[in-house]
């Protein structure tokens, strides 16, 4: 992070150098809807007198206001440059009998004057022509910051870039990376060389992953539903046990395919979809609303089976999609660990302390419970992790009928 602090400053400070007054942008890439409002807000702040410092953090606190400080968006924008010089003076400074004090008072907030009453006053030393020149680079900056240097970027919490979720610095080689993962992906789906992965092992935990694809939405606009799905995408993977196929990787290849929501509506297409992306699972449905009454119904499709793994209807009457969010998260993270619990094979014993063979890749930590399997099925013993590495873990054996021998199955206790 450091890095790419030091490449955001390093731009700011060229534009300074070179003589602009202000430099407003951005610490990593923001969605349009989000720079939209930014915009819009800064500069109706900007134009009614207020100070740039204050313009930016008014900006800032409605986007806090609009998604809510958990969707840190509105930390990114950066303002390099004096924050208590104004663009725009309203005031009365030019007509006889006002002070310079009261002129003053009055930008700063003070005693407000009659509308016929306020001219538009430039700062000190200071022209029209200076004033709309520097209106024009802030401009220019900032559509440059949000929008001109896009590359890929991945998420502080190694999430998929999404709306609702901020990404960190461009890398256009990670970015020319994954158009090329796109444009592999494509043509292996039109040639149909898709493979599926295989385990000669049918009980040990593999990785999970999971996709959402073709999400209805009905009286939800897009950014709130994209604003739920992205924070249901951190929760799963803040458990370390799902990866959520990055949204951004989903669309280009949607894209590149040129398919449409009727053809995400075959059964066929959208397994294809998931099994190109090397997706276990396929999260479909929809999302409605009417006022303040929401429904959210979802299906957890098996790519490997085609089978319906579990469903998810959620019933609210709420005006805060954070709720809605919260809740959905919750109940994936359910039924993600209902329908997946975590199971290993005992590879080694050593008195009251063993080895299974599974680690952080598959989402195990410290401290899980574990019951030891006979062959029947029926528990013969608890053990508890302790030690976990990528591809192995060691457990102590907290209690056992009967002796416990490598190769016996172990099951996470939920």
């Amino acid at each position: 992070m450091e890095e790419e602090y030091e490449k955001v400053y390093g731009l700011a400070n060229a534009f300074l150098i070179a003589g602009v007054r202000h430099y407003l942008g951005t610490f990593w890439e923001i969605q349009d809807e989000a720079g939209l409002h930014f915009a819009l807000d800064f500069y109706s702040e900007l134009m009614n007198g207020a100070m740039i410092g204050e313009a930016v953090r008014n900006a800032r606190l409605k986007l806090i206001d609009r998604y809510g400080e958990d969707v840190i968006i509105w930390s990114s924008y950066m303002l390099y440059g004096d924050p208590t010089f104004r663009y725009v003076d309203y005031g009365k400074a030019e007509y006889e009998g006002v002070s310079a004090g009261e002129e003053r008072m009055a930008l700063a907030g003070g005693p407000s004057r009659a509308a016929d009453e306020s001219v538009v006053v430039f700062p000190s030393g200071s022209n029209t022509w200076k004033y709309v020149t520097a209106t024009i680079a802030i401009i220019a900056i900032i559509l440059a910051a949000m929008f001109i240097s896009r590359g890929d970027r991945t998420t502080p919490q190694g999430t998929v870039s999404q709306p609702g979720q901020p990404a960190v610095v461009v890398d256009d080689k990670k970015g020319e990376r994954k158009d090329a993962l796109v444009a592999d992906l494509a043509k292996k789906y039109r040639a149909g060389d898709i493979q599926v992965p295989t385990r000669t092992d049918e009980w040990t935990s593999w990785p999970l992953s999971l996709v959402f694809l073709d999400i209805k939405a009905n009286g939800v606009s897009e950014g709130e539903k994209d604003f739920i799905l992205a924070k249901a995408t951190e929760a799963l993977q803040g458990t370390k046990r799902v990866d959520v196929v990055e949204r951004e990787i989903l669309d280009k290849l949607l894209s590149e395919l040129q398919l449409s929501s009727s053809d995400l509506a075959d059964p066929s297409t959208a397994l294809r979809i998931g099994k190109i992306l090397s997706a276990r699972l396929i999260v479909t449905g929809s999302m409605v609303r009417e006022k303040n009454d929401w429904m959210t119904s979802l299906r957890m499709i098996v790519t490997e089976t085609t089978s319906v793994k579990s469903a998810i209807t959620i019933a609210m009457q709420t005006k805060d999609r954070n709720a809605v969010a919260d809740e959905l998260s919750k109940k994936l993270i359910d039924r993600v660990n209902e329908g997946y619990p975590l199971q290993a094979k005992i590879v080694k014993i050593d008195g009251d302390k063993a080895t299974i063979n599974i680690g952080s890749d598959v989402g195990l930590a410290n401290g899980i419970k574990m019951e030891v399997l006979a062959e029947d099925g029926s528990s013969i013993g608890e053990i508890e992790t302790s030690s976990v590495r990528s591809d192995k873990t060691s457990v102590k054996i907290l209690s056992k009928d009967e002796d416990i021998k490598a190769g016996a199955r172990v099951r996470e206790i939920l």
